[in-house]
């Protein structure tokens, strides 16, 4: 597959998910995008200026920071000083060879295998609005929202031009990036790298990203970038995916902070790369301190064919900067902006359905009889949705176990005798009982599934039909993992087969909402580019699906939070954050998350204790707390075998959803205190017109006999107004400054307090 023509079925520009329904339609103070001299370059956004310049047809980095009055920043001096490098300035473009040694952005190599290129300035354009990306998912603005800045560079030996684009946003302190690569020469080359980035200056900095792995994803880790090459594996290596998609081991967001900056307080820089696949993050200080920070498609999976007349585009990156409020105002920024200009237009606000899901309950051990119970009592406790997960479809080889079934999407007639159509409209049919027990709702339940099509067992119809559809590498067995291979979705007869079977699915049954599952990664491929081509087919295919069904609420899961990206976030509106549903490991996990992805994206349920992943017990109320800071709450047990005291909170739990949803939906996300550095992690969220709010507070060991909880002090507030905290009246500035005093005895205890300004 080729980027040169657009993909059907995917967003272009005058499509209408490209558009969001609400824009903010702001008018700049300043022109976005200044150019003086034809050669110095001012991005303005309303806190921020993006600076650089051309000299000698090289591109320099001069600021990127604090917004500047004057129409350019200073420049760095012209001549270098004596040493084997002979380029030591901070580069916009850097590019491989002409002296400078440090890592490049772009690498290309030519049909003869050489990789020197020299590309040269070659005149810019500036456009209103911004333009979609061939093939994948993108923000998208306005013209009252945006000015796009083309800048060209032109290898005139190779007959190459490379078109920076920088997106300047009218109403956020950010700018996106990307290039196109277009080979007008005779013969094809081969893109071998290319990455979006800027330098930084020679100043302190601390770099700040998540990691993990299954059930322990989103930790957070800061650090001081020292000399070389900075990463997470290792000292001296960049943090990477090379699992095919984003994984669980590394984000592909980071921030660069100087260490003065907290939660709370300094400027933050912050790099996020809209991207599914395999990717590689550098940032490298030089010997003169200067820290160059890269993202892009990781180049171990790349090695993309360009044909003569043909063109390749890059993922986005978006840049964002907060001049103050700490990371945690970055969070916030950057929160709003995906909400705006990023997420799946038709579900960004609409209240999310509690839910009751199968999985933990039942695993494969199910059939109508047992499901129906569990949805007919789910009904009766109000709540909304009742999900059907794995092992429901497979006829010649039924999915009785994770062995065999995938790819099959038909129902097994055995434990679904009369269809899934049937049981759908069974479930549908369930009236909701009331949540607060005296007033009658004319709900009745919803019906979701669960699904996995990009996966296939060898024990399946379709893997018998077509094993050429397996992702492989030439003269090799394809390794198994939970027995099942990759579908190969860079062929476009998988891509039509998955539309077609989802959309049989769909239409076959009252089904409202989607699961979208992949437990695995991509072992081998057939040549590097088959990643890159894949996640193009993945993405014409949810682009079709969720525009054909833009009723449907479509959740993304990969074992977990494997794939909790921008990119997919285009299209499923929320993700299962984690197979670990255990409460107290799920504080940070969410909170880790939301350095980046606003909670409004995740799901998170209630679970049974024991639980499951890490045999802990804790309180059901403390349970519901942590899931209630999701934008999707629901339970994942057997509702029909919970303790009475329990089953009695449900109602309550369901109707406090019900809620408060609409704060976690829209409202700023506001991390008081981090789960990785206090015994009493706590998280607000605030409406953004500041009238009303939601506190959630915990305990995780009981500190009788020693430490008690220091005050809790909020933030988003009006130190001049006065406000309600669960029907308490308090001077703002006494929240904010002086905090509450919480007491409460016994491990894993926890406070959910609404706000409301008066």
């Amino acid at each position: 597959m080729t980027q040169l023509d657009h993909i059907p079925g995917v967003p272009s520009a005058s499509s209408p998910r490209c558009r969001p329904k609400m824009t903010t339609n702001i008018k700049p103070a300043h022109d976005p995008v200044t150019v003086t001299d034809g050669y110095r370059f001012h991005l303005r956004t309303p806190s921020s200026s993006y600076v650089f310049h051309e000299t000698y047809g090289d591109l320099m980095a001069d600021h990127w920071g604090s917004l500047l009055t004057s129409p350019y920043a200073i420049e760095e001096p012209d001549s270098e000083p004596p040493g084997w490098m002979t380029i030591q300035r901070r580069r916009e473009f850097p590019t491989l060879g002409s002296g400078d040694f440090r890592t490049p952005a772009l690498v290309l190599a030519a049909h003869d295998g050489c990789e020197s290129y020299s590309f040269a300035f070659d005149g810019h354009k500036v456009h209103r609005g911004k333009p979609s990306l061939p093939g994948m998912p993108c923000t998208f603005g306005k013209e009252g929202d945006v000015t796009t800045l083309e800048v060209r560079m032109k290898d005139t030996a190779n007959n190459v031009v490379v078109r920076l684009f920088y997106a300047v946003w009218h109403g956020h302190d950010v700018v996106s990036r990307w290039m196109e690569i277009e080979n007008r020469g005779e013969k094809e080359i081969t893109v071998k790298k290319a990455s979006q980035g800027t330098d930084l200056p020679n100043e302190e900095w601390e770099l700040a990203y998540t990691y993990g792995n299954w059930a322990g994803e989103r930790r957070v880790h800061r650090k001081p970038v020292g000399h070389g090459m900075q990463g997470g594996a290792r000292a001296d290596d960049s943090f990477q995916s090379l699992a095919g998609y984003t994984s669980h081991l590394f984000g592909q967001e980071y921030l660069l902070l100087p260490p003065s900056t907290t939660e709370t307080s300094g400027p933050a820089w912050g790099f996020a790369h809209i991207y599914s696949g395999s990717f590689e993050a550098q940032i490298e200080r030089d010997f003169n301190g200067h820290v160059r920070c890269l993202s892009g498609i990781n180049p171990q999976h790349l090695a993309y064919p360009l044909p003569a007349g043909s063109s390749f585009t890059t993922p986005e990156l978006v840049l964002a900067y907060s001049p103050s409020g700490g990371v945690g105002q970055l969070s916030r920024n950057l929160h709003r902006f995906w909400k705006q200009h990023l997420l799946n237009q038709d579900w960004v606000h609409r209240p999310r359905p509690t839910l009751v899901n199968n999985w933990e309950a039942t695993y494969f051990d199910l059939d109508e009889k047992k499901l129906l119970p569990i949805a007919e009592r789910g009904a009766e406790l109000g709540i909304q949705l009742f999900v059907l997960d794995d092992g429901w479809f497979g006829r010649k080889y039924p999915r009785t176990s994770d062995k065999q079934g995938l790819g099959d999407w038909v129902v097994n007639k055995e434990r679904f005798p009369h269809g899934l159509d049937e049981f759908g409209r069974k479930v549908t049919s369930l009236a909701l009982g009331s949540t607060d027990g005296c007033h009658k709702t004319k709900e009745h339940m919803q019906f979701g599934l669960w699904v996995e099509p990009e996966m296939v067992s060898r024990r399946s119809a379709l893997y018998e039909e077509h094993p050429e559809w397996v992702l492989r590498a030439p003269r090799t067995e394809p390794t198994e993992t939970r027995h099942q291979l990759v579908l190969d979705l860079g062929q476009r007869a998988v891509q039509d087969y998955i539309i077609s079977s989802i959309s049989a699915l769909l239409d076959s049954a009252p089904v409202s909402y989607v699961k979208w599952d992949n437990n695995r990664g991509m072992h081998e491929l057939p040549r590097p580019s088959a990643m890159h081509d894949y996640q193009l087919g993945l993405y014409r295919v949810l682009h079709t699906l969720t525009s054909r069904y833009p009723k449907v609420l479509w959740e993304g899961c990969a074992s977990g939070g494997g794939r909790l990206d921008l990119a997919l976030s285009a299209y499923f509106s929320q993700h299962w954050t984690s197979d670990n549903t255990d409460a107290l490991d799920r504080i940070a996990i969410q909170f880790g998350s939301s350095l980046f992805s606003p909670p409004s994206l995740m799901g998170a349920h209630v679970s049974v204790v024991p639980n499951h992943q890490t045999s802990r017990t804790t309180p059901f109320e403390f349970r519901a707390h942590v899931a209630l800071m999701a934008g999707s709450f629901g339970f994942e047990l057997d509702v029909t075998k919970l303790p009475k005291e329990d089953a009695k909170q449900v109602p309550q739990f369901v109707a406090m959803a019900r809620e408060l949803n609409g704060l976690v939906l829209k409202g700023d996300w506001y991390r008081l205190n981090n789960p990785w550095e206090s015994n009493w992690p706590a998280g607000m969220f605030m409406s953004q017109d500041g009238k009303e709010g939601v506190v959630f507070w915990f305990q995780v060991r009981d500190h009788t006999r020693g430490d008690v909880a220091p005050p809790l002090k909020l933030q988003g507030l009006d130190p001049k107004l006065e406000y309600k905290l669960d029907g308490k009246k308090y001077a703002g500035s006494d929240l904010v400054y002086i905090g509450i005093s919480i007491r409460e005895h016994g491990d894993y205890r926890s406070r959910v307090m609404r706000l409301e300004r008066l």
